[in-house]
């Protein structure tokens, strides 16, 4: 087939799929997290549910009542729910990037077929 990718001045579909997989192993795990199903909503809450009951341990230590809404509230200020979130913001724009490349390979496998079927025509005729 390479010939007539060659002919057709297209990328050898073998290199496209070499690098489709490379990028697949990367995005992997951005995808199981923030993709379709992905866990990244749950690690959040979880990480809000630790916080919280590390706040509450520490107010009832101390002998304070604190509010549910104020021990919330708290959660979602500590440095380790916006260390997460920074965390989170970073692999999205990550996994953005490389479902990005994704996109455009398909799109050079696509015009690749499109002119490998316009060189087989030409040939044709």
């Amino acid at each position: 087939m390479t010939d007539a990718e060659d002919r057709a001045g297209v990328q050898p579909l073998d290199e496209l799929i070499a690098e489709r997989d490379v990028l697949t192993e990367r995005i992997a795990p951005l995808w199981a997290k923030y993709g379709p199903g992905g866990t990244a909503e749950a690690v959040r809450k979880a990480e809000v549910a630790r916080i919280a009951g590390l706040l509450r341990a520490l107010a009832g230590g101390k002998g304070e009542k604190i509010t549910e809404a104020a021990i919330d509230q708290a959660a979602h200020c500590h440095e380790d729910y916006t260390g997460l979130l920074a965390l989170m913001t970073t692999e999205r724009a990550e996994f953005f990037r490389l479902q990005s490349q994704l996109d455009i390979l398909d799109w050079k496998c696509n015009r690749g077929q499109a002119l490998l079927r316009l060189a087989a025509r030409e040939v044709a005729l």
